[in-house]
């Protein structure tokens, strides 16, 4: 006589839908029109954003910049040798003009 349960009287077990049971994925026809209406949609955010910045370039030419800078230099310095002497610098920057706008 068996002690445990059979193999036959085993089922194995199942998951509700909302216990993370498998979902089925739509044909490969309906991801791509998925793809598609999404790179519509980023296309018209994307049109948006740029007459957001056009709006923002003409208004930025009408008002004075929040930052001025003139002759910006970043110079960083090279040690060598025994005792760590500055031997050369790294112009990072030299001589940059810009301006920030709002």
């Amino acid at each position: 006589m068996p002690t445990g349960p059979s193999e036959a009287s085993v089922s194995p077990p199942t998951a509700a839908p909302d216990e993370g049971a498998a979902v089925e994925r739509p044909p490969a026809a309906d991801r791509a029109a998925d793809t598609d209406a999404a790179a519509a949609s980023a296309a018209r955010q994307q049109g948006d954003d740029a007459s957001d910045t056009q709006r923002r370039v003409a208004n930025a030419a009408d008002t004075e910049p929040l930052l001025t800078v003139t002759g910006l230099k970043k110079h960083f310095p090279i040690f060598g040798g025994l005792f760590r002497r500055q031997i050369g610098s790294v112009y990072a920057v030299d001589g940059v003009d810009l301006d920030v706008q709002r």
